[in-house]
């Protein structure tokens, strides 16, 4: 399943968050977007399968107040899927 994962992050890009991000009531500006593309590429295994409290924790500082928004939808979808995980 990593692997699947793995593509499909790959493939992803700022507007794709931009898109999702709407479709979930969070409004994006594009440097957002670029902050949570960069962690997400660079951080997606310990984001999904370790503790990402250290990360998440960095990405508030950059994100200001939309950064709750966004960690309690992390949150939700992580939930979701984690009998995919």
């Amino acid at each position: 399943m990593r692997f699947i994962i793995k593509n499909y992050i790959n493939k992803i890009n700022v507007h794709d968050i931009v898109k999702f991000g709407e479709e979930n009531d969070i409004y994006l500006s594009l440097d957002e977007a670029n902050v949570l593309k960069t962690y997400l590429k660079n951080n997606w295994e310990d984001l999904l399968y370790d503790d990402p409290c250290p990360i998440i924790n960095d990405m508030k500082c950059k994100l200001g107040d939309k950064a709750f928004e966004i960690e309690k939808l992390f949150y939700y979808y992580k939930e979701k899927y984690k009998s995919y995980l």
